[in-house]
Parts: C-alpha cells; sequence; structure tokens
C-alpha cells in the first residue's frame, strides 16, 4: 500500500477510497503481504487485466488524437513541464 500510493503520489486514506470501487467491480483483489500480514498486496484479476487492455487503447488513441491536435514536440514538452508539477 505504501508503494503504491507513493507511485501515485496519493496518501493511502485517498487511495484506499479511490480502490473500493475496483474492488467492488472485482476488477482487483487483496490479500495480506506473504512476509507481513499487517501490509495490503492489491492483484488486478481477469476482469481487472481485460478493463485496463481496454482503457489503454482508449488512452494511446487519445494521446494520438492529442499529438495530431498540438504536435509531438509540443505535446512532450507539456508532459514534460506536468511531471515536474507533480514532483
Amino acid at each position: 500500500m505504501n508503494g503504491l500510493s507513493e507511485a501515485m503520489l496519493m496518501d493511502r486514506t485517498t487511495l484506499l477510497r479511490a480502490l473500493k470501487p475496483l474492488k467492488r467491480e472485482e476488477m482487483i483483489r487483496a490479500r495480506s503481504g506473504a512476509e507481513d500480514p499487517r501490509q495490503l498486496v492489491f492483484s488486478l484479476t481477469t476482469i481487472g487485466r481485460r478493463k485496463l487492455t481496454h482503457a489503454r487503447k482508449l488512452w494511446q488513441d487519445a494521446q494520438k488524437e492529442f499529438e495530431a491536435q498540438v504536435g509531438s514536440d509540443r505535446a512532450k514538452r507539456m508532459r514534460q513541464d506536468l511531471l515536474t508539477l507533480s514532483v
């Protein structure tokens, strides 16, 4: 949980709330950690993997459309600027 919240730049409470619908819709499952039972380990289910594959395709299509509108160089600079702001 800690590693995921750090990677997502979110606090644990917010992340847990965000994951609840995914768990309810059976896209992810949670289990206790092998080394530390207090640790929560999340994994994608088959449903979750299908949704991720579909979402990735939609994301790639949206990125292509965005780059076609603003240009690939400008899009790259904008992504770099957003990354800088988020850190």
